[in-house]
């Protein structure tokens, strides 16, 4: 065993070649920098740029941002376009998702100016991408297919398989597993015939991680393996970290833990090395699960504690959520169940507000718009090739005419016979249906009638109440027959609409209340008297029941406004209003003239009229108010309405 001076001495041999290595690609940086103009020192910075990207990706965006700085100076466009989708890129690795889509955004209108669409079209994947990180599906799936219609209409197929796989990523977060697994399919066919070594990668990696989702282990350990094999063929870091945390995912379903510990902590030291903070939090989530098995629960608690804390910095929606769920999983497991509930509620709450209906809803409409257009060119395309096709068998038709047309008059007779047979068993379906629409109806046609019946007998316990009222009232008979036929007409006017109305369950009030004025003007003679009423009513329809009492409130508003209101007046107006607020409708009457006596008060009034409309406005169960300026207005406020139109 070396002794501890020797081992000192080596790590401090160590450190020196690493600085002296450090040292001497920043002397070769700045003898580079030195013998090259400012327009080659932003390709030079982007080089280095790119050579840090995947392990050190803050010393990548280190000389992304001086590269940027040169080419603003210098007015290279594209290259201020390229950098900034590239610094875009770097803050997403690190889970910087506001400052990334800040700088995909800057790109779009340069590239626009400089016509750079292809450009475009990878921000927008991008875009998109980091708009699933944050759990805006929505978003996110309107963005993919954006860059997907372009790379299609390109025929770029690697970006194609490319954006193919991120949409059935999309869809896997959202366990819509069918279509995941449909749009990978179509991915790894495309990246395999160019081939594309890491597209196949990809595509076999998210293939499994839909079968583990479904607990399909066997297949999802065949699918990750594959995929591993072709991403360390390519040296990708952040891929091979992803093979080993899904190794150690499956490992860890079929209990062999020492295996799972091995790959999950293999992929937690890559994604800290190459500051991939996402695939870090997933890893730590996991190994707080391995331990939590174990009853290892001090070191699984630091481990969810740590994930969730780098999820909310973040700002995402999917890892806090799964944060959230094993949290509560674990301290079901410690019976602690107080702290249980408190991060289920934490994770339903989390995953409603990235699966609610209108969200689910939005996307499907953009993906049926987009299967739509995809149809629409696959049909076009094939009336080319059908076109094409006819001017290369032309002259042989010629020859063949006779038999084309025979075998075209028999497909016909063909289409002809299927096409009544159709018709025939379209029109016994549609008969059919009437007579059930029409069985229907008559049914509560039936039903309704006698529930019109029932409530005829009401109305004519109304009247009879009414009747016996005024009996003992002992003022002039001429007056109360008078009072007790508009009443009445009130009613009936009510009945009538309700038998001409194909709907036996509702009323227009509009309607009803011009046909009550057409009563008053023809009995009372208001033309001659020279008093107007005006309306201005909003559709309301209401049930018998609300109908009844308003129609005889209203008859004891506008008889009192034409007996009292207008003494020796040149002209007078009763103004009439229906209107909906909300839930409620206001019905309100308006005269010009003299307004109520100084003492009026309507709980002690003795008039039959006001006590009638009082009774009346408590069984709509309302409220009523009334005013006494420039004439006199009472105001009715009642709810249930059953419809507006």
């Amino acid at each position: 065993m070396l002794a501890r001076s020797q081992l000192y001495i080596i790590f401090s041999v160590f450190c020196s070649l690493y600085g002296f290595q450090i040292y001497a690609q920043n002397i070769e940086l700045e003898q580079r920098l030195k013998q090259s103009t400012e327009a080659e020192q932003v390709f030079i910075y982007d080089e280095y740029a790119q050579k840090y990207r995947e392990n050190a990706p803050k010393k990548s965006l280190e000389y992304a941002e001086k590269g940027l700085l040169l080419a603003h100076k210098v007015k290279d466009t594209a290259s201020i376009a390229y950098l900034y989708t590239f610094i875009g890129v770097l803050y997403k690795s690190m889970g910087n998702y506001e400052k990334a889509l800040e700088y995909y955004k800057k790109a779009i209108p340069i590239n626009t100016q400089i016509k750079n669409e292809q450009g475009n079209a990878g921000i927008y994947n991008n875009i998109a991408f980091v708009y699933r990180l944050q759990g805006k599906y929505k978003n996110s799936l309107e963005y993919y297919l954006k860059s997907l219609r372009f790379f299609e209409n390109a025929k770029s197929q690697k970006q194609v398989s490319n954006v193919l796989n991120n949409i059935g990523s999309l869809y896997s977060d959202q366990k819509n597993y069918e279509k995941a697994i449909d749009y990978f399919h179509q991915s790894l066919i495309i990246a395999q015939k160019l081939p594309d070594t890491l597209g196949i990668a990809f595509a076999y990696n998210n293939i499994g991680e839909v079968y583990q989702k479904q607990g399909k282990w066997k297949e999802a350990k065949n699918n990750f393996t594959q995929s591993l094999v072709w991403k360390k063929k390519k040296n990708h870091l952040r891929s091979i970290a992803s093979g080993y945390a899904n190794l150690g995912l499956v490992f860890q379903e079929e209990h062999k833990l020492d295996s799972a510990k091995y790959f999950l902590e293999e992929a937690s030291k890559i994604y800290k090395q190459i500051d991939d903070t996402n695939g870090f939090i997933e890893t730590l989530l996991r190994l707080g699960e391995m331990q939590t098995k174990q009853n290892e629960y001090q070191l699984a608690s630091q481990y969810y504690q740590e994930a969730l804390d780098q999820s909310l910095k973040i700002g995402s929606k999917p890892l806090t959520e799964k944060a959230y769920k094993f949290f509560s999983e674990y301290y079901a497991q410690k019976q602690d169940y107080k702290n249980a509930y408190k991060y289920r509620t934490l994770y339903d709450h989390a995953k409603d507000s990235l699966m609610n209906i209108e969200s689910v809803k939005q996307i499907n409409e953009l993906q049926a718009k987009y299967d739509d257009e995809a149809q629409k060119k696959q049909i076009s395309l094939l009336q080319i090739e059908k076109r094409m096709y006819g001017l290369e068998r032309e002259a042989d038709k010629k020859t063949k005419w006779i038999l084309v047309i025979g075998i075209l008059l028999l497909f016909l007779l063909a289409i002809g016979v299927s096409w009544a047979y159709r018709m025939k068993q379209k029109n016994q379906q549609q008969l059919q249906n009437q007579n059930d629409i029409i069985q229907q109806a008559l049914q509560q046609k039936e039903i309704l009638l006698k529930e019109i019946h029932h409530r005829v007998k009401n109305n004519l316990q109304i009247i009879s109440s009414l009747l016996h009222l005024q009996a003992h009232k002992g003022h002039n008979p001429q007056d109360l027959l008078q009072q007790s036929q508009d009443r009445i007409q009130a009613i009936a006017i009510i009945h009538e609409k309700l038998y001409k109305s194909e709907n036996l369950q509702s009323i227009s009030l509009a309607d009803y209340i011009e046909n009550l004025i057409v009563y008053f003007q023809k009995t009372y003679s208001l033309e001659q008297k020279q008093i107007q009423i005006e309306t201005q009513l909003e559709d309301v329809y209401l049930d018998i029941d609300k109908l009844i009492p308003c129609g005889l409130i209203l008859n004891e508003l506008i008889t009192n406004s034409i007996k009292y209101a207008f003494n020796n007046q040149q002209m007078g107006i009763i103004k009439i209003w229906a209107k909906v607020e909300g839930d409620s409708c206001i019905l309100e009457v308006k005269d010009n003239g003299v307004g109520l006596p100084a003492d009026f008060n309507p709980k002690k009034t003795k008039s039959l009229g006001l006590r009638l409309i009082e009774g009346l406005v408590k069984q709509i169960k309302g409220s009523w108010e009334y005013q006494n300026f420039e004439g006199a207005s009472f105001k009715i406020h009642f709810n249930t309405i059953l419809n507006t139109i």
